[in-house]
C-alpha cells in the first residue's frame, strides 16, 4: 500500500510538471492580456504589464516612456477591432523578446491598417516586464 501511494504522488507530480507553461507561453499569454486590457481600457492591469523604466516608440516614431503608451493606449478608437497574429516568443535568460502582427478592422471587418511590433521583456523575480516596444506600420504595398 505504501509503494501505490508514493507512486501515485509521483506521478501526481509529473502531471503538474507537464502542465507547467513554459516562458515563450507565458509571454505569448502576456501579449493576449495586454490587448484584452486595451481593448477594455483597463489602465491598472495595462500598467501592471510595464516596467516603471519603459521606453518605446509608437508606428508614428513617437519616441514614449511608460506614461506615454499609457496615454495612447488608453485613446484607442471604440469603432475599431484590434487583433494581434502570428505572436512569436523567444527567451534569452531573463530577457524574452515577442514580435507579432497588430491588424486594425472596422466592425464590418475591412482591414483598415496593420503594424508589426517587436516588445521587449525582463524578468526580476518570478514577473516579466515590457521594457521596450517598437511598433512599425506595413504599407498597403506590404500587406
Amino acid at each position: 500500500m505504501k509503494h501505490i501511494f508514493i507512486l501515485l504522488l509521483a506521478l501526481t507530480g509529473l502531471g503538474a510538471y507537464a502542465q507547467t507553461e513554459s516562458p515563450e507561453q507565458a509571454l505569448a499569454k502576456m501579449e493576449d492580456q495586454r490587448l484584452k486590457a486595451i481593448i477594455n481600457k483597463d489602465s491598472v492591469a495595462l500598467s501592471a504589464l510595464y516596467d516603471d523604466k519603459y521606453t518605446g516608440v509608437l508606428t508614428s516614431g513617437r519616441a514614449v516612456n511608460k506614461a506615454g503608451v499609457m496615454k495612447f493606449q488608453m485613446t484607442n478608437n471604440p469603432l475599431v477591432q484590434i487583433t494581434i497574429e502570428d505572436v512569436k516568443a523567444n527567451i534569452y535568460n531573463n530577457v524574452g523578446i515577442t514580435t507579432g502582427r497588430q491588424v486594425n478592422r472596422s466592425k464590418s471587418g475591412t482591414t483598415l491598417g496593420q503594424s508589426k511590433f517587436v516588445r521587449v521583456y525582463l524578468k526580476t523575480g518570478n514577473s516579466w516586464k515590457i521594457v521596450h516596444s517598437q511598433g512599425t506600420l506595413i504599407t498597403e504595398e506590404q500587406m
